[in-house]
């Protein structure tokens, strides 16, 4: 089985090289608690539709943003 890292971790989390492992993805606080609630919340129903959880993602101060100040998809 083959394994890949890609040069950037998902939003929420983020690469911890282990001894005998390698590079694994860990979550990365307070980002990764802001990510599982978005996706629970579309998974669960609470948002309908993928623009309710960026709407949620953008009323959270600590989301990654670009320099215009939107959020990074």
């Amino acid at each position: 089985m083959e394994t890949r890292t890609y040069p950037n971790a998902p939003t929420g989390y983020r690469y911890k090289t282990v001894k005998g492992h390698g590079k694994l993805l860990i979550p990365d606080e307070p980002l990764a608690s802001l990510v599982k609630e978005g996706l629970e919340g579309f998974a669960s129903g609470r948002f309908q539709t993928q623009v309710e959880v960026k709407r949620f993602f953008e009323t959270c101060p600590d989301f990654p943003r670009n320099k215009h100040g939107q959020i990074i998809q």
